[in-house]
């Protein structure tokens, strides 16, 4: 790891090359801070510092109240400009390729959105001493969320409340997931647990308390709650599995604060997140750095007097950060409206231009403490300071005082509205565009490749995939988290099943039984009346018309769908999950892009089924393979597999894959037809092969289906079904299918090369043929578990597949 250009000493004499300020990696451990008034050029030093850590692999997460750090999203595309800035446009075209920035926006769709449930933290899995501090700043959260004075009567009652709610629930393990799940509990208390919470806060204020939480969730608040992704630190990071992270790519997150439109919820959103990666970093402690976080124009969610959400969770980060590996930057343009015990943990100050006296006097002890000797001077220095100049204190990389001329960014720095952001995620920024564009290169060695003046015009080159946009990057991710949700919820129990025609059972026999058998004109009346009040089904129109969308087209990707229904990709999104949650349709990806297709239509473009398919019609029917499980019973051995103690349990019939090769051969005539003919006769036949072996099929009425290498000379001399079985097409979502042999089959060419090797034959097409299996369930008395012996469904013999 390279240390941190972040600019010049301005101190050389006129004439002469300015020396580099570089910072050790390792300070930034103990933290950095820069401070100045508006136009100080702070935010610009701060963004190099960003920079600087994603070039050298550690991903960061960025706080904008603003939208003046969304611009690091946007690579410089002007050479020359970076040149007259002193930057070197290799450097930035090198970040530009490296770095994977993403805004996020909470509760808004304007960039990727992010959504904060305070309950959705893993208390369990921290150690007891953690745990305690978990739960009170959750219920922190919690009480800020609903407006009230952390520091008054009734919100430090509120907080004792919810944490004591909290402690008890995690105790007995039912700690709540979501915050609709805590507010149920609430509103649903005992009057014992009412009057045991009675001795933090009066009765009646606790449940207005709790009216205030429930409507938290209505309206367009929930949003914050619901909307888009659910925060997540890997996720920022571009860590784990679950973050859409680009390979070779390096996570700038910038969280865009300005889509939350109350003060008291930037602080919950920005609290959240902080616990967050509190709790992620004591999971994953390193004594190197492997994280940023930067806030920036901090003041307002850590002063030193008001007690917001976000303060506690934010001391503590400062505080505890360096030990795990994350590094924090802040900056502010007025250090006097900062806590002073959370500015004492940062090791590294950049001090641009500061104007106000109460400024002046908050970072005077701290020059004095860093500097003693040049403090009085330092201090004159700092009003006329122009931008982007800073006095550089930093123990950890320099034993003198620096005066800084902070260096120009690799990427464009520009204030972004949410306009600008939305349009901005709908870019593919992960390919990065380098500012002067290279020639050809060779792929091993970086050599110019030339084209030779001869070469063929025939040759094609295929037309690399478009990347996707950042949004449908994340978008993609959102779907994947949303199905394996729905995959994962519990199977509806069975009903009872219904009791035979004229039996009743239990009291309802006893009350039947009592009654006097109703008149003909009674049944009648009993009979309108109940078609008049019978609700009619209720059908929901926009599902009922995307599904027959899915049905006439196969499959479309979210785009299609949208541009099919005339309807924006935000909502046509939100309809195709209702439908994957009804399971009408089902979801796979293909190439890039996530693709849909509904149930309904009997099709299966996941596994490259789009139509219908070939099947060889079964002999063997179900009666036939029970028949065979009862004569193993009394025979004690059916094909000589099953052992006498083994029960037929089930037979499922299921297809598997065969490939049809159609083939052309030349064969030699006999003698006699040679005299008298053409030497050869060409034939049209087909041949068949195992998907995954590739060793040919072979069929014979009396022994089955077998396996072989290369059972004939001539593939058109091969037994196999044709003229011996029938064949039907099928809808492929109508069979039971083993999808991995599709999923895995072998590419055409392969299947091609694999039969020119054993025929002298020439292949033309390829079809995927289906032949029809029985796979019989046999248990071991006395045993848990079953055995499967597979039979064809064509002589009922077993096969080795």
């Amino acid at each position: 790891m390279s240390d941190f250009f972040i600019g010049f000493d301005r101190t050389s004499a006129e004439g002469e090359p300015s020396p580099e300020i570089e910072l050790q990696a390792g300070s930034m451990l103990r933290h950095m801070m820069a401070l100045g008034s508006s136009g100080s050029g702070k935010t610009v030093l701060c963004k190099a510092v960003v920079e600087e850590m994603v070039r050298n692999g550690i991903p960061a997460i960025c706080i904008d109240p603003q939208g003046d750090l969304c611009s690091l999203a946007l690579n410089a595309d002007n050479p020359d400009y970076l040149r007259e800035k002193g930057i070197d446009p290799d450097l930035a075209d090198e970040f530009a390729r490296c770095v994977d920035p993403v805004v996020f926006t909470p509760a808004s769709r304007k960039g990727v959105a992010l959504s904060a449930d305070p309950m959705a933290i893993d208390v369990d899995a921290l150690k007891a001493r953690d745990r305690v501090y978990a739960i009170t700043s959750i219920a922190t959260m919690v009480v800020s969320l609903l407006g009230y004075d952390l520091d008054s009567d009734d919100g430090a009652g509120l907080i004792a409340v919810f944490d004591k709610a909290l402690a008890q629930l995690q105790q007995r393990g039912q700690m709540p997931r979501n915050l609709d799940a805590f507010t149920r509990y609430l509103l649903n208390l005992d009057d014992a647990t009412k009057s045991e919470f009675g001795r933090y806060l009066d009765a009646k204020k606790i449940d207005s308390a709790c009216q205030k939480l429930a409507r938290l969730d209505v309206g367009a608040r929930r949003l914050l709650f619901h909307e888009g992704l659910a925060l997540d630190i890997d996720l920022l990071l571009g860590l784990g599995d679950d973050c859409a992270a680009i390979e070779g790519k390096t996570r700038l997150s910038v969280v865009y604060l300005n889509t939350l439109h109350s003060q008291e919820d930037k602080e919950f959103f920005v609290a959240a997140l902080v616990e967050r990666l509190y709790n992620w970093m004591l999971r994953n402690p390193s004594n190197q750095p492997q994280a940023l976080f930067y806030i920036d124009e901090v003041a307002p969610f850590i002063p030193p007097v008001r007690k917001p959400a976000c303060k506690p969770a934010l001391s503590l980060l400062f505080k505890q950060a360096r030990k795990y590996g994350v590094c924090c930057l802040m900056a502010t343009q007025n250090p006097g409206d900062v806590d002073y015990k959370a500015m004492a943990q940062f090791g590294t100050w950049a001090i641009g231009r500061l104007t106000t006296r109460q400024d002046m006097k908050k970072v005077q002890p701290t020059v004095k403490a860093l500097d003693p000797v040049n403090v009085d001077m330092i201090m004159e220095e700092l009003p006329a300071q122009k931008p982007g100049q800073f006095v550089l204190i930093s123990p950890d990389n320099f034993d003198n005082t620096h005066r800084l001329r902070c260096r120009w960014l690799y990427t464009k720095h520009e204030t972004l509205d949410d306009e600008r952001i939305e349009a901005l995620m709908d870019l593919p920024l992960a390919a990065a565009i380098p500012l002067d564009p290279p020639d050809e290169f060779d792929d091993e060695e970086g050599e110019i490749v030339d084209t030779p003046p001869d070469a063929p015009d025939s040759v094609s080159v295929e037309e690399p995939e478009p990347p996707l946009s950042v949004r449908e990057r994340f978008y993609e991710l959102e779907d994947d988290l949303a199905v394996r949700t729905l995959d994962a919820r519990p199977e509806p129990e069975p009903e009872d099943d219904p009791l035979p025609a004229g039996e009743t059972g239990g009291a309802e026999a006893d009350i039947t039984e009592s009654l006097p058998t109703p008149t003909s004109k009674e049944m009648k009346a009993a009979a309108h009346v109940t078609e008049i009040e019978m609700p009619a089904p209720v059908v929901d129109i926009e599902l009922e018309a995307g599904d027959k969308l899915l049905v006439k087209a196969g499959s479309l990707s979210v785009k299609e769908f949208a541009a099919k229904a005339g309807i924006g990709q935000a909502a046509a999104r939100g309809r195709l999950m209702r439908l994957l949650a009804a399971k009408r349709v089902k979801k796979y990806r293909s190439g890039r892009e996530h693709r849909y297709y509904s149930l309904a239509s009997g099709l299966r473009p996941d596994l490259g089924l789009d139509r219908k398919v070939k099947v060889i019609v079964s002999r063997v029917t179900s009666n036939d393979a029970e028949r065979a499980a009862r004569e193993v019973r009394q025979s004690g051995a059916l094909f000589g597999l099953l052992g006498a103690e083994e029960e037929f349990e089930r037979a499922e019939l299921s297809h598997r894959l065969v490939i049809q090769i159609e083939f052309t051969e030349k064969v030699t005539r006999m003698f006699l037809k040679r005299l008298f003919g053409p030497r050869h006769d060409e034939r049209l036949d087909y041949v068949y092969l195992h998907p995954a072996n590739l060793k040919v099929v072979v069929f014979d009425p009396e022994g089955g289906v077998k396996l072989e290498d290369q059972p004939e000379r001539h593939a058109s001399r091969v037994l196999d079904f044709d003229g011996r079985v029938t064949f039907e097409e099928k809808l492929p979502g109508e069979m039971r299918l083993h999808e991995i042999e599709l999923r895995e089959r072998k590419p055409d060419d392969v299947i091609k090369d694999s039969f020119k090797q054993r025929f002298a034959a020439r292949p033309k097409k390829i079809t995927p043929v289906f032949l029809p299996v029985w796979n019989l369930h046999l248990r071991t008395r006395g045993r848990t578990g079953t055995r499967i012996v597979t039979v064809d469904g064509l002589a009922g013999k077993p096969i080795e597949w």
